[in-house]
């Protein structure tokens, strides 16, 4: 009752350290929320204004926050308290605040902010990188799809090289990614990380494959390439070929020539060689590399009608040429 009498008394003498104490017994008293806040409003611009306390304000800020969690009036709390930690260098007891009265928070939006503040805190103010991750991750549990969370998580384990998470935060991008571009560029980073730092082949053969039902990318294709033939799965290879083929990526003579070498040398079904050789001689009649992969079989090969039909297909190529000894030779075999 007396702080409520002297109260603008001092408010009318200007007399601020007196003002503040008797607002802040004011706010110990009072039983209402809303008038307890508007206290804290007027200690705190007394702090701030008139008496340049700006730790002081801080601190006031701090009170205003814990009791407007459950208030509409939760944001704009936020944002003094925000300013005057920049202007404090507050940053642990700002951090400590949020962890502190994000539960009682009751905007989910609002909440899902004060969980990402602190993971943002904790990495750029305090740099408590596992702090940090906590709390992003607890923003991603939140609510799975926060790009927010996820792009910050996925910053933290690239700079920890912590590939099996990093890989994990990818894979959930991905299943968010707004477009087929992002989608792209995060599917080729998880291909390369399976690839590379995790060593799992089969893993990234897995995701390049789904790469490619997005877009026939060369990259891509020439990655896959690779990893087949590391792994000596010859028929995906050639399937890797084919799937070129009917996209129209890559010179159709030479994809020919490519399921040829691979079905001649790998799978040992010359028949299938001989057929894609006639393709790529069809589209190309001088083709370099079907002439090379037929003369192969027309001096190396054991089997006399192998010898024969490679000679066959080699003999116009030569008359075209006028190499009179290479067609002798073709009419031979």
């Amino acid at each position: 009752d007396a702080a409520e009498t002297l109260h603008p008394l001092y408010e009318a003498d200007g007399d601020s350290e007196k003002l503040l104490r008797v607002l802040e017994i004011e706010v110990e008293t009072s039983d209402n929320t809303s008038v307890r806040l508007e206290q804290l409003q007027t200690a705190l611009r007394t702090a701030e204004g008139p008496l340049n306390d700006k730790a002081k304000a801080f601190g006031y800020a701090v009170r205003g926050v814990r009791e407007a969690a459950g208030e509409a009036e939760v944001g704009d709390w936020i944002k003094t308290v925000e300013r005057l930690a920049e202007a404090t260098s507050r940053w642990t007891e700002l951090a400590e605040l949020y962890r502190s009265v994000v539960d009682d928070v009751l905007d989910g939006d609002v909440q899902q902010d004060v969980r990402l503040r602190v993971g943002e805190l904790a990495r750029t103010k305090l740099e408590d990188k596992p702090l940090a991750i906590e709390w992003y991750k607890k923003a991603l549990e939140a609510k799975t799809d926060d790009r927010r969370a996820m792009i910050s998580l996925e910053e933290l384990y690239a700079e920890a090289n912590d590939a099996p998470n990093l890989l994990e935060i990818l894979r959930q991008r991905v299943d968010n990614s707004e477009n087929d571009d992002e989608k792209k560029k995060l599917l080729f980073r998880q291909a390369e990380l399976q690839r590379d730092a995790l060593q799992d082949q089969s893993g990234a053969i897995e995701t390049y494959e789904v790469l490619l039902d997005v877009e026939l990318n060369p990259r891509a294709i020439g990655a896959l390439e690779k990893l087949y033939t590391d792994a000596k799965r010859w028929e995906d290879l050639i399937r890797l070929y084919e799937r070129q083929l009917d996209g129209g990526v890559g010179t159709k003579a030479e994809l020919r020539v490519k399921i040829a070498k691979v079905a001649h040398e790998r799978l040992e079904d010359v028949s299938r060689a001989f057929e894609e050789l006639a393709e790529a001689l069809a589209i190309d009649a001088a083709h370099a590399g079907a002439v090379g992969e037929l003369e192969a079989l027309l001096e190396c090969s054991e089997n006399p009608e192998h010898r024969a039909r490679a000679g066959e297909m080699l003999e116009p190529v030569y008359l075209r040429r006028a190499d009179w000894a290479r067609v002798k030779m073709a009419l031979d075999a």
